[in-house]
């Protein structure tokens, strides 16, 4: 490090009167400058003697401060011979986002140059221009859905909401945070829509059992078209991985099903849902994936249990009368009669052949209350009923007859099954499924009568017989049935990865693994209603990585560590599959922010993914590995990039006058990088073709404009920079730019060519001028359109402008160029590491280089790693900790890779911190503002313990270098307010264990717990 030069003469203003004084005193001993007036007697001063001595005091030291400046002076001219100058400002660099008027469906083109403006901040008095970079294309589409699908933990990830979110958080790019679904979908509208289901049998046959315990596991639901509603089977499949049966009983009837439509089909539903992931141990290529572990289900069939119990009849009549069932009635009136007839209707049970039917009737007598009832034996001993229902043609009895009612003479159940299929009729003009009995044969008693004493001798007269009628009372009439049957169900659907399949015939898959090998990005466009497709030209994405910090960034991405190259494939969906995208991809495969740019194919089409219609581009991760996870803060469409700059074009420097060393100044400073000067030449030179060849290099180029006759009447040939003149030949077209102060230097016709003299022949075709820290706008703040564009109403930087830098100050300068000659570009020792990591980024404050450890692995440098240096990168920053982001990391490896040996392998981290926590107890001169001074004794704290700015000289603290309780002492008791310190301790925390053992650490400002007391006079 270089240190300011002594003065030559240190002597002040005042020292150099208090000199001469002492030589006057000397020399001139006469010369009093106070004498006492002979006149008055009084004490008197020569004014004009002392006017003097100030004056000429005054000039002396004028004169030795500049020739106090003369080994700078000649250290400057010492470094601008060796072409060293101050670096010019940097311009901020923003994503702008243009938007579309309200309405148009015609895309808009920006046109590369195109000026925004951010309006002036206070204290400012102009805006703040800003120039695009490319040209930009603004399209009608909308970037619509962000999604991504992991197949190793068979996942996805659903971020299009993300998309317009104003303050977005940062997502990983190939995670996914939510299951991919794997169902099976049962759907029978008739049979899942009867409330009398009991019992669902489902019977499973698989093309190969599995011998191994499985640990899949799945959930039986009904689908209520939102979650579904969870059922508790008895599986004998155990997860549809063996042969056997799953019975659902409990649930049936808890949640009605209702009708729910899928792929194209409405019905209700039944569902089985993988609840295990699908990884790639369970799937192997073959055109397809195919899950080899996951079932094949060769047949499937459905038998059901439907009944109820406690059911009564719909409607009953007797004979042509109504019944009232909801009290004690007649079957078969209160005098039956042969042809008597009961009519029970009930829809559902008696409706279906195969049903069971068991009628639980409860007798009564309306006589009991007045006598005893009237024994069984009353009915005749011929009594018989009929049973039967309506087949269609003709009525007919009921299978497996069953009566334990004695012919309704007891109360007991009546049982039955229907074997043909019952069909409707009408009775008493009402259509319903009927079921009925018939008094066939014998009586329930008769009626009164007389009777011969003697039948032999009627003359003997006759006797009078009662009646003897008991009819069948009934007081309560219960009906149950019960079918099972075996019937096929009318849909069978798989949903694997978004996508439906009928299933027509059998074998079949239920579960299947997602299509893609690898991590996949998609991202579906929009087009409005009235565009079928995309324009044939260039369109572009801003992708803005997350700015991770180091030690605090996410865990290392999923993929195994290859020696592969990261390679990420584009593609696009053309209609018929997918097609290989040629993009250019400026955030290097999600690892920098930067516009991905493509030209949008004719074919372009649309399609349904993730059970959306959109445009889609995939991004599949094919080979490589990365660091670190992949994060992206933000996703632009219609963004280009846009520099704090103005661009100034054909400006007229002067003419030429052939003399050597000319030089010529720009109208604007400073210039950015990228200029184009040229001069206009009076004749076509004879290296013409030679020259147009070197365009390419950026030695020269010629711009001819042809006039009359066809001939060139002005030839302006570019000129290439250099940094100075010592490796310039008499013919190489070079000059020689000051940056900072726009000066441009022509050569003497032996160190570079001397242009031709001429009027008006050297102009700069096109500067750029900018650059500095007012760039550095925050988000939304860049929204003044200053270039009109056909059809864009709006513009703004939904990212901050970032990377203005001021320019390099005479200070820096003198640090930075003495090691810039030690190291020559070329990272060699030790400092020439920590001196080129300075270098490759203004976001850089300090450099510690450790030799043949490799800290990223070996934290505690345990080991010895041959081969490897170890780079510790501290950002400027005023956080509390600095800690570097992966970008900047990753700026500084590519910077030094371009300037280091090959044969090392370099590391770059950030740095280890130990905390810093101070607790203190201090005496204060007065309780008025005790607030204040314990504010001002926090702050002076964090300003003392930062690692860039803190310590005793303000410069920040050297790794391995902790605070002294003297240093403190010192520091708090300047505070104003402070009488004393009564007790102080310090608190070293270390973040790992070992690190202040390493002496490669710096300290921050911890936790500070501050006490304050009076103190006692």
């Amino acid at each position: 490090m270089i240190k300011t030069a002594p003065p030559i003469d240190p002597r002040t203003a005042a020292a150099i009167s208090g000199q001469l004084r002492e030589l006057l005193a000397i020399y001139a001993p006469d010369w009093h400058e106070q004498y006492t007036d002979p006149e008055t007697g009084q004490i008197r001063s020569d004014p004009l003697g002392t006017a003097l001595i100030g004056i000429f005091s005054r000039f002396a030291e004028i004169i030795l401060q500049r020739l106090n400046q003369v080994p700078d002076k000649n250290l400057l001219a010492f470094l601008d011979l060796l072409g060293e100058a101050c670096l010019p400002p940097q311009p901020a660099r923003v994503p702008l986002t243009f938007s579309l008027a309200p309405g148009s469906t015609t895309e808009a083109i920006v046109p590369s140059g195109t000026q925004v403006a951010s309006p002036p901040a206070e204290g400012e008095n102009e805006p703040v221009l800003f120039e695009t970079t490319g040209e930009l294309v603004v399209g009608a589409a909308q970037l619509s859905c962000l999604f991504v699908r992991e197949p190793e933990v068979d996942r996805y990830a659903d971020h299009s909401s993300w998309l317009n979110t104003p303050a977005a958080i940062a997502i990983p790019v190939f995670a996914g945070n939510r299951a991919l679904e794997h169902v099976l979908y049962l759907g029978d509208d008739a049979l899942f829509g009867r409330s009398d289901l009991q019992e669902l049998r489902l019977t499973f046959e698989l093309t190969s059992e599995n011998p191994a315990p499985d640990p899949r596991t799945v959930q039986w639901e009904i689908w209520d078209g939102k979650e579904g509603c969870p059922l508790a089977p008895v599986d004998q499949t155990e997860a549809l991985t063996r042969n056997g049966d799953v019975v659902l009983t409990a649930g049936l009837h808890a949640f009605p099903i209702a009708e729910q439509r899928l792929a194209n089909q409405t019905s209700r539903w039944l569902r089985c849902r993988l609840l295990t992931p699908i990884t790639p141990a369970d799937a192997f290529q073959a055109g397809r994936v195919r899950a080899s572990h996951l079932p094949e289900i060769a047949s499937l069939s459905a038998q059901v249990t439907l009944g109820a119990t406690g059911l009564a009849a719909d409607v009953a009549f007797a004979n042509q009368l109504p019944v009232d069932l909801g009290k004690d009635f007649f079957p078969f009136g209160d005098k039956p009669r042969f042809g008597d007839t009961l009519y029970l209707a009930r829809a559902r049970a008696f409706a279906e052949a195969g049903s069971t039917i068991t009628l639980r009737i409860e007798l009564t007598n309306p006589r009991e209350a007045k006598k005893p009832p009237i024994p069984a034996t009353r009915a005749s001993e011929d009594l018989e009923l009929a049973w039967d229902y309506w087949d269609g043609q003709a009525w007919v009895p009921p299978d497996d007859m069953v009566d334990t009612t004695a012919n309704l003479t007891q109360s007991g159940t009546i049982t039955c099954k229907l074997g043909k299929p019952p069909q409707r009729t009408t009775l008493n003009g009402l259509e319903k499924y009927w079921l009925r009995v018939r008094l066939d044969a014998g009586d329930y008693g008769q009626e009164a009568r007389y009777e011969p004493v003697d039948p032999e001798h009627p003359e003997r007269g006759y006797r009078f017989i009662p009646a003897t009628f008991s009819p069948p009372s009934i007081r309560r009439l219960s009906i149950d049935y019960l079918l099972a049957r075996t019937t096929p169900l009318e849909a069978v659907l798989t949903y694997n990865d978004f996508a439906y399949t009928a299933v027509p015939s059998t074998p079949f898959q239920p579960f299947q693994a997602t299509f893609e090998p690898r991590p996949t990005v998609y991202l579906g466009f929009t087009l409005p209603a009235a565009r079928r497709d995309f324009p044939n030209r260039k369109l572009s994405l801003y992708l803005a990585s997350a700015e991770l910090k180091y030690g605090e960034a996410s865990a290392p991405s999923p993929a195994a560590h290859s020696a592969d190259p990261l390679r990420l494939a584009w593609a696009y969906w053309n209609g018929m599959q997918w097609s290989d995208l040629k993009v250019q991809d400026g955030s290097e495969n999600f690892t920098r922010s930067g516009l991905l740019e493509w030209l949008a194919p004719s074919d372009f089409s649309s399609r349904a993914e993730f059970a959306r219609q959109a445009y889609w581009l995939r991004a599949r991760w094919e080979s490589g590995d990365y660091p670190l996870a992949p994060h992206l803060s933000r996703v632009l469409f219609n963004t280009t990039m846009a520099l704090q700059a103005v661009t100034v074009r054909n400006e007229i420097l002067g003419s030429s006058d052939g003399s050597e060393n000319q030089r010529f100044r720009t109208i604007r400073t400073p210039l950015l990088a990228d200029e184009r000067l040229e001069v206009r030449e009076r004749e076509l030179p004879a290296n013409a073709e030679q020259t147009l060849i070197q365009q390419a290099s950026g030695d020269a180029a010629i711009t001819i404009t042809e006039g009359a006759g066809g001939r060139p009447p002005e030839i302006w040939v570019r000129w290439r920079p250099v940094a100075d003149f010592y490796g310039s030949g008499p013919r190489d077209r070079h000059y020689v730019l000051d940056a900072l102060s726009g000066e441009i230097r022509f050569g003497n016709g032996r160190n570079g060519l001397i242009p031709p003299a001429g009027t008006g022949n050297v102009r700069l075709a096109h500067y750029r001028t900018g650059g500095g820290v007012v760039g550095n706008r925050p988000a939304n703040a860049i929204v003044q359109l200053k270039t009109t564009v056909p059809y864009v109403n709006q513009v703004s930087n939904l990212e901050p402008a970032l990377g203005g830098a001021e320019a390099e100050t005479l200070d820096s300068l003198r640090q930075r160029a003495p090691r810039a000659l030690c190291h020559r570009q070329r990272a060699v020792s030790i400092e020439d590491y920590q001196d080129l990591a300075v270098l490759a980024s203004p976001a850089v404050a300090r450099a510690r280089c450790v030799p043949l450890h490799d800290l990223a692995r070996d934290p505690a440098a345990l080991r010895s790693w041959p081969g490897t240096v170890s780079l510790i990168v501290v950002p400027r920053t005023r956080d509390a900790k600095p800690l570097p982001s992966l970008t900047l990391l990753d700026e500084v490896r590519h910077y030094l890779d371009q300037r280091r040996i090959p044969t090392a392998d370099l590391v770059v981290v950030g740095p280890e911190y130990v905390r810093v926590d101070v607790s203190v107890e201090l005496a204060l001169l007065s309780l008025e503002g005790a607030s204040a001074v314990e504010s001002e004794v926090a702050q002076t704290l964090a300003r003392f313990l930062h690692p860039l700015t803190g310590g005793l000289d303000r410069k920040g603290w050297d790794f391995g270098r902790k605070p002294h309780r003297s240093d403190l002492y010192a520091l708090l008791e300047a505070v104003p307010g402070v009488d004393h310190l009564r007790s102080l301790q310090v608190t070293e925390s270390e973040e790992r264990p070992g690190a202040l053992a390493s002496g490669r650490f710096l300290v921050y400002s911890g936790i500070h717990d501050i006490r304050l007391t009076f103190a006692e006079t």
